[in-house]
């Protein structure tokens, strides 16, 4: 993921894929998972940093702060999937899973 290089790296990386959104060209699902992809894979990159060295000096501090962006990425797509459904009057992700 070589947009995680820098910081303007992963906002031009963003900001691409803003200006490409359209809906009648992505689904709900294309656009949850580009930002889900993006989320694991920062998830990942902590990840593979807590198993550099144990323990370092902020080993706990890391560790709570990927639980806290695994909560707030779970908590993106539950407000995307409610926002869907109360704007359209179902839940089409809700229906594929069921």
């Amino acid at each position: 993921m070589g947009f995680f290089q820098t910081k303007y790296s992963f906002q031009r990386h963003i900001r691409e894929f803003r200006s490409y959104l359209n809906p009648r060209k992505l689904t709900l699902s294309e656009v949850i998972n580009f930002y889900s992809n993006d989320n694991r894979a920062f998830i990942a990159m902590i990840g593979r940093s807590l198993n550099l060295r144990k323990p370092f000096a902020f080993w706990v501090d890391l560790a709570s702060y990927q639980n806290l962006i695994i909560s707030k990425e779970q908590a993106g797509i539950e407000r995307a999937l409610g926002s869907t459904f109360f704007a359209r009057g179902m839940n089409c992700l809700y229906c594929q899973f069921n």
